[in-house]
């Protein structure tokens, strides 16, 4: 992967051309949790299912959520949130415009492309 963050559904498909190994995976998903503290995710979304206080959606299911609404096609789910998490506007998710969440997610394009498929891979553990 290149150091320069690739941008959305180009950057989403170079990113996951094929699911991880279990071993991958498994490294990726550390990885991705130390992600998801240097961007301070966690300020605006919890790990688990409490929603309250916070101005983000819980991210407790995210992949269970997003394997039912992309009919369980694991590798779409991965280039989505890809997509979503480098910019939400062009890619919204299934709480856009919930009025329970006080703040539109910002973009983070300058997450790096290792950075951002690692923490794509934390989240896939969310279920």
């Amino acid at each position: 992967m290149a150091n320069r963050p690739a941008s959305g559904d180009e950057g989403a498909a170079a990113a996951f051309v094929a699911l991880p190994s279990a071993s991958e995976h498994k490294e990726l998903s550390v990885r991705g949790e130390e992600v998801y503290k240097k961007f301070v995710c966690g300020s605006c979304h919890a790990l688990g299912g409490d929603r309250q206080g916070l101005t983000g959606p819980p991210l407790g299911n995210t992949a269970e959520r997003h394997l039912v609404r992309l009919k369980g096609d694991e590798l779409a789910v991965r280039r989505w949130l890809w997509s979503h998490i480098r910019n939400p506007e062009a890619h919204p998710g299934v709480y856009h415009g919930d009025s329970a969440y006080s703040a539109k997610m910002p973009g983070y394009p300058q997450i790096p492309d290792e950075e951002l498929r690692a923490l794509v891979e934390f989240l896939m553990t969310k279920r």
